[in-house]
């Protein structure tokens, strides 16, 4: 364990000082921010029964403007992608309302979802991820742990992204929109360094600091966690309806766990 230790300090003893691009303004204006979540109800194995939760809001400086959110029910085998595809579709009805938009994620990761979408709408399009596993400017560490530079500032990553397969359709940034915040990846399309003043006016919010806040408000919009037992509870009256019952007691989710999973009995032997 020590050898692993010595070693994991040894990567982040890689961390620098950058030669980063300060934000020293900040600029008020309209924003969209888009969001989705999923959360699976049931499953047998192979097919899922869970609920999209997919919307944007619109902020003037700090004020709602105008919000939209819809539920989806789907039987599916990849919930995830169900759930991209849909956030994409918001991005393209947020763009028609707002000429800046804010995405939860990274653009490029979703590339085959959103190039025609975002290539072909007019308003910017920023993605804002909390995690990456991009690793170009240090080896082993995440970009966004690399750059130690206090203050608000952002760093362009220009070189390598091929390596991972992608192809760029803007641009890849590490910035910190707050000097009390996290350092965050931005993805930008149609906006460029244009963007920072901007998000740097949404990230100074104390209960978030460095993070934009509309994106906060998008989240607690789409959020299943307080809604899942609701939907659980409509998904068993229906199948006991249509005479599935034991299949729903056998398939239900529990702590992202089928319930009647033999491997769950299996430990409760332990």
């Amino acid at each position: 364990m020590d050898e692993i230790l010595d070693e994991l300090k040894g990567l982040y003893g890689k961390r620098k000082e950058a030669d980063v691009t300060y934000i020293n303004e900040e600029m008020a204006g309209e924003v969209a921010a888009v969001d989705g979540g999923s959360s699976v109800l049931w499953s047998n194995g192979v097919k899922d029964i869970g609920i999209i939760r997919y919307g944007f809001v619109v902020y003037e400086k700090y004020m709602i403007k105008e919000y939209f959110v819809e539920n989806k029910a789907v039987l599916t085998e990849d919930i995830d992608s169900l759930r991209t595809s849909h956030e994409i579709a918001m991005v393209e009805k947020a763009a028609q309302r707002c000429p800046f938009v804010l995405y939860d994620g990274a653009l490029i990761t979703s590339y085959k979802e959103i190039k025609e979408t975002v290539q072909n709408l007019e308003s910017t399009i920023v993605g804002v991820s909390k995690k990456t596993k991009v690793t170009l400017l240090e080896e082993g560490i995440p970009d966004t742990m690399v750059v130690k530079n206090t203050g608000k500032w952002y760093y362009k990553i220009d070189v390598g992204l091929t390596k991972y397969g992608w192809h760029l359709i803007g641009d890849v940034y590490v910035a910190r929109l707050h000097e009390k915040g996290p350092v965050f990846r931005v993805d930008t399309v149609h906006g460029g360094e244009e963007v920072f003043p901007i998000l740097a006016y949404f990230s100074g919010n104390p209960l978030c600091y460095g993070y934009p806040y509309p994106l906060v408000e998008a989240h607690r919009l789409v959020c299943l966690d307080d809604k899942k037992e609701g939907f659980k509870s409509i998904l068993r009256r229906l199948m006991v309806e249509k005479g599935l019952q034991d299949q729903y007691f056998h398939g239900v989710i529990d702590d992202d766990t089928m319930r009647g999973e033999f491997h769950r009995s299996l430990d409760s032997l332990i």
